[in-house]
């Protein structure tokens, strides 16, 4: 049996039944007011849990101006504190809350308007098609709004338990999934995420790879700390990632000339690169093939003013060396709005907090990613491949 779709088949049936379920019961008003009022909840609560995702994620994650920024501002410390050191409890604490409250006035809502609207329509419906093959299509309708709640639930349960795990087989069916990747790409990415996925769709998969010289990697316990293990990063060492020349060193001072602070120059260096250098699906579709005919590092993505990740990460790098500001390389992985990839981003110190920050140059083509609450949310696992 072939189970490269497996998930499309469970989303289907998920959908079908109760569909099928409205067709096969007979419809009568007395049991479709219960069922009106059951369709009425199930999409209140989906409502208010996407709207309490996106309320939160703007408030405490993308810490945008208006009314969200009133209501950060008058957080308590000690809670905004909590949530820095621990963003998890956004998703756990502070959705759910937010969430049920809307939802118990959604109820509320609709016990009004059912006495006044739904209640005299269905019986009406029941007296005049109740019987025979038109109650059973008619009841199949009333099932379609519920069918298509426990699409976008399951969906969104996935999505969930996918932020939370690494698996390689999760991947897989993942990835293959239509179904799944539609709804998550047009419905709860732009709400739960940074819209990471709708931007770079499969493309960050596996497109930033690290291999290591065998040859040299013999008797060796211990690849990653040995001297005399050669690792490339898409098919070239970090040395020559980061390598300069005269023009772009010069463009980089030039660029920040008028910053005094290192974050104001690290922020203005960021920008720039987020703005200017465009991702390069064709080269993510050849590394994906493992094809490294293209060449990668700084020098390449500031010349043709494009990249992936590693090419994101070495530019920062490079330019941030020009202006004698401490750049680390990372490698590890990325959620990028459907599954964990291999990723790579920075940090750079800021010496006016004496403090380590996240930056990432590729994320940031479609959010702020620039010491953003979000990288302890959809970045894991990294380590220091460089420091300079």
């Amino acid at each position: 049996m072939n189970y490269e779709n497996i998930l499309d088949v469970f989303l289907v049936c998920l959908m079908v039944f109760p569909i099928l379920k409205g067709f096969i019961c007979k419809f009568s008003s007395k049991s479709y007011k219960e069922r009106v009022f059951s369709v009425q909840c199930s999409l209140s609560f989906l409502l208010c849990i996407l709207c309490s995702v996106m309320v939160n994620k703007n408030i405490f994650i993308e810490q945008k101006e208006g009314i969200y920024s009133t209501i950060y501002s008058n957080i308590p410390n000690v809670i905004l504190e909590l949530v820095n050191n621990a963003p998890f409890i956004i998703y756990v604490i502070f959705i759910p809350t937010v969430a049920l409250f809307l939802y118990k006035v959604f109820q509320i809502t609709f016990v009004f308007i059912n006495k006044i609207f739904f209640d005299p329509l269905l019986e009406s419906l029941d007296k005049h098609i109740g019987e025979g093959i038109g109650g059973r299509v008619l009841g199949a309708i009333f099932e379609i709004p519920k069918a298509i709640v426990n699409l976008i639930v399951c969906c969104l349960i996935i999505s969930a338990i996918n932020l939370f795990t690494t698996s390689s087989i999760s991947n897989d069916y993942i990835s293959k999934s239509k179904i799944y990747n539609y709804v998550n790409g047009e419905i709860l990415s732009p709400i739960t995420t940074s819209n990471i996925a709708k931007s770079l769709p499969n493309l960050l998969n596996n497109s930033f790879k690290v291999n290591v010289d065998e040859s040299l990697a013999k008797n060796n316990g211990n690849i990653e700390e040995s001297k005399n293990v050669i690792i490339y990063y898409n098919g070239v060492t970090l040395d020559q990632a980061i390598k300069s020349n005269e023009s772009l060193e010069s463009f980089a001072r030039e660029l920040v000339n008028k910053e005094v602070t290192s974050i104001d120059k690290a922020e203005k260096i960021y920008s720039w690169i987020t703005k200017n250098i465009t991702y390069d699906y064709d080269k993510a579709e050849d590394i994906i093939n493992n094809n490294y005919s293209k060449n990668s590092g700084a020098i390449t993505a500031f010349n043709s003013r494009k990249g992936i990740c590693f090419d994101y990460a070495s530019l920062y790098v490079t330019m941030c060396k020009a202006n004698n500001i401490p750049v680390r390389l990372i490698t590890g992985m990325g959620f990028d709005g459907e599954q964990w990839v291999n990723h790579s981003w920075n940090q750079v110190y800021i010496k006016e907090i004496d403090n380590w920050i996240d930056v990432d140059c590729t994320f940031g083509l479609s959010g702020n990613y620039f010491n953003n609450l979000r990288f302890k949310i959809d970045h894991k696992e990294g380590k220091v491949a460089g420091e300079w």
